[in-house]
């Protein structure tokens, strides 16, 4: 039966997607919710893996995981915010998403886009060296 749900999706072996796919949803969970630090940098590399390889589908994916994370932290959070701080993160924060969007639009504006593999592939390691790059900068704070 979750063969037939999950037709056209893609995605081959189901059930390695669903424990993988649900452990990373776990993780990203914990780390958005302050308790695992920076564990959640984990989240999108196995979500990649659990979509075997496909990292358009894996970021598909992880963005309402994301988004849910987000809402709950902002009710549970309600009336308790530092607006100071939160003008500090906000220019990091739009600079980021502009980044993002730049970089997805030169991915499409450049024609690889018509190639799904190589958006792919081109997606796959930009997720795999921020990751790295994330890993490097907790190894080089502590």
């Amino acid at each position: 039966m979750l063969e037939w749900i999950f037709a056209g999706s893609g995605i081959e072996n189901v059930w390695m997607f669903l424990v993988l796919g649900g452990l990373s949803a776990m993780l990203v969970s914990i780390a958005k919710a302050g308790f695992g630090g920076s564990l959640g940098i984990l989240s999108m590399p196995l979500m990649v893996y659990a979509c075997q390889g496909k990292a358009m589908i894996a970021a598909g994916v992880m963005l309402p995981i994301l988004i849910a994370c987000d809402q709950f932290s902002i009710v549970s959070w309600r009336g308790k915010w530092d607006l100071r701080v939160v003008a500090l993160l906000l220019p990091g924060a739009i600079l980021g998403v502009a980044l993002g969007g730049v970089a997805l639009a030169m991915i499409k504006s450049t024609g690889l886009a018509g190639e799904q593999d190589t958006a792919n592939n081109i997606l796959t390691m930009s997720i795999g060296a921020l990751a790295l790059g994330f890993v490097a900068l907790q190894a080089f704070r502590s």
